[in-house]
């Protein structure tokens, strides 16, 4: 389970954290969410560690999603570019400042993100738009349909669904926006069914 860091705990950065639990992606432990006053801790009753160091949060982290102003996110990146080492990556949801900025600023190859979601990321109903660079790598996709069925085990319960998948290949892609993909495609199929419970093969689309 990949470690991940919040920077910036507001609206926003307290969204994103409840949405990683609800959706069964992260569990508490291996999320941090920093804000400049710790003694407002709204993700406290969920076990969420909440500090003031962006830098060991970054530092202890494997993903780090950006949630600050966008005035504060150059200087801040500057701060912890020496924290961002190979293999991380970062992922920002700040509007307004561009890939191109963010590389500049941290002044070396990590695989970014631009990701545009809302405060309904908390309840898993936002609407998110996605971007990347350098992003890609060899995508196991056995491996992302397990992914999708942690994050939708509550949705698959409730609706008596059966995924069935046989052995899927492994190619080049972005990984994230294959999670949200197959999430996207397994999740709508098992929202919209008929009175049966339904059986999902997303290897066999001409099922569907």
């Amino acid at each position: 389970m990949k470690k991940i860091a919040i920077i910036g705990g507001g609206n926003l950065g307290t969204a994103i954290a409840e949405g990683l639990l609800k959706s069964k992606f992260s569990k508490a432990p291996d999320i941090t969410v920093t804000r400049r006053n710790t003694a407002i801790n709204p993700l406290k009753p969920l076990g969420i560690d909440i500090i003031s160091d962006n830098n060991a949060a970054a530092r202890r982290s494997d993903v780090v999603i950006l949630a600050v102003k966008p005035f504060q996110t150059i200087e801040l990146l500057k701060t912890i570019k020496k924290d961002l080492s190979p293999g991380k990556i970062l992922i920002s949801v700040v509007t307004g400042v561009t890939l191109h900025e963010i590389e500049a600023a941290i002044d070396k190859k990590l695989s970014l993100f631009r990701a545009m979601p809302n405060t309904a990321i908390s309840i898993q109903q936002s609407m998110t738009c996605v971007s990347s660079k350098d992003a890609e790598s060899e995508v196991d996709f056995n491996e992302v349909m397990n992914t999708v069925k942690s994050m939708l085990s509550l949705s698959i319960s409730e609706n008596k669904a059966t995924l069935i998948t046989h052995p899927l290949p492994t190619f080049r892609a972005v990984h994230p926006q294959m999670v949200q993909l197959f999430q996207n495609l397994v999740g709508n199929a098992i929202k919209y069914h008929g009175e049966e419970a339904p059986v999902r093969r997303p290897d066999r689309p001409d099922e569907h």
